[in-house]
């Protein structure tokens, strides 16, 4: 077993009211086939719920072995990726997603989520948090304490600066 505070993220479970988090997702119009990605997913209940009502596919992603057990279970058959690792590992799976929904602690955004997202996420991306903040980021907009980032839709002059350097 994976030991649940590798790299210092630890998060304490707290169900999140999907309800909430649905209604978010409708405000942002999601697309059949967009990917959803969940760091710290539980039981997956979101992500089913969020293939459920608009047919986005998820990769959820868990350290704790029993809620990964039980969200292999509960997506069994649908179009829902579970992984067993440590979100701050979680570079390709960030890179894919077109949503991210985070209810972690304001540090685990800050000193994990956070770096991976400006580094990796696509342009245009989604950034979902329920209470806890990202330090200088302004959300779009707030509801219900959940907070709606969005990643720049265009990459920005340095990105692009570093990215040619690199080649």
């Amino acid at each position: 077993m994976i030991n649940e505070c590798e790299k210092n993220v630890c998060v304490p479970y707290v169900p999140s009211p999907v309800e909430d988090v649905m209604q978010v997702l409708k405000k942002l119009n999601p697309r059949r086939g967009e990917v959803i990605l969940e760091p710290g997913c539980a039981d997956a209940t979101n992500l089913k719920e969020a293939y459920n009502r608009f047919g986005l596919i998820g990769i959820g992603i868990e350290l704790d072995e029993g809620r990964y057990n039980r969200a292999i279970e509960n997506v069994r058959g649908l179009p829902i990726t579970i992984i067993y690792k440590s979100f701050a590992d979680s570079k390709d799976e960030i890179a894919s997603a077109d949503y991210i929904y985070c209810y972690l602690l304001r540090s685990v955004n800050n000193e994990v989520i956070k770096p991976l997202v400006e580094r990796y996420a696509k342009p245009g991306a989604w950034i979902i948090s329920r209470h806890f903040t990202f330090e200088g980021w302004s959300p779009v907009f707030v509801e219900r304490r959940i907070y709606v980032y969005r990643k720049s839709p265009r990459r920005n002059i340095i990105q692009r600066i570093l990215e040619e350097w690199k080649r």
